[in-house]
């Protein structure tokens, strides 16, 4: 598993659960503004480079929605801290600084004339619920908030989160382990589910050892920190993952290693996205959990019915083995942006079995019933003494068939002819952008992957035996990171919009 990956499911995790409640108060995360005058200055940037005027009142937008936005600081970090307080929506706190006195901005709150009502250990009530506190020269509010928000305010002001150090006028603090009371919560639900429901014992195993992986996974990373910046040259999006020391996630950040030239020759400046990663060693604990889940999951599909628990995990074992591997790879598109085209690299030495295994996975017929797709057999055709093996995969319908029969036992034939059209017909366009053409080269010390005319799969053989490119150094000297990155890319948004 990459970091990145790592950092992306934990991100989606965190946006999944954020609208769960859990028990006590407990900060799920952060979001700061580096300064008010910062986001205006970027966002002015940002709205001459994507010509989009209306980034440029983002910061006045932001303001007045902060009450009493008018008194701020706008040379001083504003921030807004997520904490599960156990209701249906996390409590949201607010870190600010006046631009007068934390005092006149509270007085700003209640209205001219109006007292400010006495603390309470420090802790101010306003009438419309609003619970504040002053910290030094900082001050922590909860807007209009019911009942609780006292000991939300009192619960950050005793913490003190520190932005993080990043680039960036916005910075994001996550704390994946504050989800796990609420994945808790989930596993008791489960037993709630109808005993009349198909499968419905399986369907718990299942959901539980789900949750289970990602309470392990959770439960092992300390903070994901994001920075995003606007530079001259585009969006900056920078993170740092931060794990709890002794787990297998510290071992597997600990193990990755800078990327290589061999990998930085795919970073193409006319892509609309490119990567490359160099190796890291994932801890078989967490490569056998994701096993697991994974062939648990695969079991609960109606197209898995029938095939066996060794089939499936083997299936699986396949398609995780690569994980770690230095690897890269590019997206582009055909003339016209009528398609796209790809191609990249898995560096290894056992290329050339990887690729009799990775062959003989596709004839089986588990993985057609799973994936709806077929292949034909590999013609094999030399480049350069480099021998190329290309087959064509075309979406399989009886299969797809098959698959939504089993989704829909009791359907009519009629309701299953409709699923069927409603299916392909969103399938058949999106297929038209893949090329059926899929196209492999083992050499000595890397797996050469293309997608496209044949023209792709050699300029990716040429790739293997070539230099950074001058669009790879480009982004490095941009980003100018403080050590050599396990993984660097690109993604044109242009790009991508001017193909939509």
């Amino acid at each position: 598993m990459k970091s990145r990956s790592a950092r992306m499911m934990l991100a989606g995790l965190v946006a999944v659960f954020l609208a769960a409640g859990g028990g006590a108060a407990t900060r799920l995360g952060s979001v700061y503004v580096e300064n008010v005058d910062e986001l205006q200055r970027q966002c002015s940037r940002a709205a001459a480079l994507y010509e989009a005027p209306a980034l440029d009142a983002l910061p006045k937008l932001l303001a007045a929605r902060i009450p009493g936005g008018a008194g701020l600081d706008n040379s001083q970090p504003v921030a807004m801290h997520l904490v599960d307080a156990g209701a249906s929506a996390p409590g949201i706190v607010l870190e600010l600084a006046a631009a007068a006195t934390p005092e006149a901005y509270l007085q700003s709150l209640v209205g001219e004339g109006v007292p400010l009502p006495a603390s309470a250990g420090g802790l101010y009530q306003l009438a419309d619920g609003t619970s504040a506190q002053i910290a030094g020269k900082r001050l922590f509010l909860t807007p209009g908030m019911a009942t609780g928000g006292g000991d939300l305010v009192k619960s950050l002001v005793d913490a003190r989160p520190e932005m993080p150090v990043l680039p960036g006028a916005i910075r994001i603090t996550l704390l994946p382990a504050a989800l796990i009371p609420m994945l808790d919560e989930a596993g008791r639900a489960l037993d709630k589910l109808p005993a009349t429901m198909p499968d419905a014992e399986a369907h718990r195993a299942s959901m539980r050892a789900m949750i289970d992986f990602y309470k392990q996974v959770l439960g092992q990373i300390e903070a994901l920190h994001l920075g995003v910046a606007v530079q001259n040259e585009g969006l900056f999006i920078r993170s740092r993952l931060v794990p709890r020391a002794g787990t297998d996630a510290a071992a597997l950040i600990a193990s990755m290693q800078p990327v290589q030239d061999a990998q930085l020759a795919f970073i193409d400046k006319a892509s609309l996205l490119s990567c490359a990663s160099g190796r890291a060693v994932m801890p078989d604990p967490l490569k056998q959990g994701l096993i697991k889940l994974y062939t648990d999951m695969m079991a609960l599909s109606p197209a898995g019915k029938g095939i066996t628990a060794g089939a499936r995990a083997a299936l699986v074992a396949q398609s995780v083995q690569t994980l770690g591997l230095p690897m890269a790879f590019t997206f582009g598109t055909t003339p016209g942006d009528r398609g796209l085209l790809a191609q990249g690299m898995l560096q290894m030495t056992n290329a050339a079995a990887y690729l009799d295994e990775y062959f003989a996975l596709l004839r089986k017929p588990e993985f057609r019933k799973l994936s709806a797709m077929a292949f034909t057999e590999p013609v094999t055709r030399l480049h350069q003494g480099t021998r190329i093996l290309t087959c064509r995969g075309t979406l399989d319908e009886k299969a797809l068939e098959a698959m939504l029969q089993g989704a829909a036992p009791g359907a009519a034939p009629g309701q299953l002819d409709a699923s069927l059209r409603t299916a392909m017909g969103f399938l058949r366009p999106v297929m038209q952008l893949f090329s059926n053409d899929l196209a492999y080269a083992a050499t000595p010390a890397a797996l050469a992957f293309g997608m496209g005319t044949p023209a792709t799969i050699e300029q990716a053989i040429a790739r293997l035996q070539g230099a950074a490119t001058p669009e790879a150094a480009r982004i490095r000297g941009v980003l100018a990171p403080s050590a050599a990155p396990c993984s660097i890319g690109r993604l044109s948004l242009a790009g991508i919009m001017r193909g939509i």
